[in-house]
């Protein structure tokens, strides 16, 4: 039967360290112990999107002709029942892509039949998924909860610090209200730590322009 599950998330939210935690956990045998081959697809690349055979999918992980073509037997004798896919971004998929091309198989399970398929997606790409989906979840990010472990981590639990950050996102609810999403987060608290004298920004688009300055200065 085929085994399809859809993750969608906003941007930013954790959608591909979900599913590279996935992988690594898989690697060291703590989930996903019936699959044999686990192959994550970052679907943005070019060189993934370019892939339309099995075999050119296997060479792609698997370079040595000798390996690869022991694994693609193994995998063509049972239909991919061994196989997890992990396809990531497939917002990132060009739209033509998404209907006529090796991956677009792969989800319809006209290629390896018996494989299971988690897929990433921002939601506004991936409603013309939901007929071939067996499960559906969403990642909403930060909790109020969540938010403050993730401060106290990143800040190592100093309390003068984590007391002066809550009252700044107290006063400047347009930036706390970016902070559900974990890379907004981050991004805030790596400007809190480097802003020595320097105001924190007051509107997203100061975070921003803030960040990408600091990030830029860092390599000139």
């Amino acid at each position: 039967s085929q085994r399809n599950m859809l993750v969608e998330g906003s941007p930013g939210v954790g959608k591909t360290v979900l599913l590279k935690h996935i992988a690594y956990l898989w690697a060291h045998d703590e989930v996903l112990t019936s699959t044999n081959f686990l192959f994550l697809l970052q679907l943005q690349d070019p060189d993934i999107q370019q892939i339309t055979s099995l075999h050119a999918l296997i060479h792609h992980f698997y370079p040595q002709e000798k390996e690869a073509l022991e694994v693609e037997t193994r995998l063509l004798q049972d239909g991919g029942q061994s196989v997890t896919l992990l396809l990531d971004g497939y917002d990132e998929l060009p739209s033509n892509l998404r209907q006529h091309s090796f991956i677009a198989n792969l989800l319809q399970h006209k290629i390896l039949p018996a494989c299971a398929v988690i897929i990433s997606s921002q939601p506004h790409a991936s409603g013309h998924l939901h007929n071939n989906i067996d499960n559906q979840v969403e990642i909403i990010g930060f909790s109020k909860q969540s938010q403050q472990h993730f401060i106290q981590e990143m800040l190592e639990h100093q309390s003068h610090k984590i007391t002066q950050l809550n009252c700044y996102l107290r006063q400047h609810p347009a930036i706390s209200n970016l902070c559900f999403i974990p890379i907004n987060m981050t991004i805030l608290l790596f400007l809190y730590k480097d802003k020595g004298n320097r105001p924190l920004p007051t509107s997203s688009t100061g975070l921003y322009n803030l960040f990408i300055c600091l990030i830029i200065c860092r390599h000139l």
